[in-house]
């Protein structure tokens, strides 16, 4: 009669093991398959390109 006890305490912790590994994989596959929040970008104007000086002689 032990026995029997001993086994159905053990199999309801191993059915409780079984449950939470089963919710804990479908909220990991739920977060998996969740779709991204949309990315925020700002556009940027760019700087005119200055032209660069040239040599006009020793003191000019």
């Amino acid at each position: 009669m032990r026995r029997f006890v001993q086994n159905k305490k053990q199999e309801k912790r191993m059915s409780k093991y079984i449950k939470s590994m089963l919710a804990l994989g479908l909220v990991a596959g739920l977060a998996a398959c969740a779709q991204p929040a949309e990315e925020e970008y700002v556009v940027v104007e760019p700087e005119p390109i200055s032209v660069e000086p040239t040599y006009t002689g020793k003191y000019k």
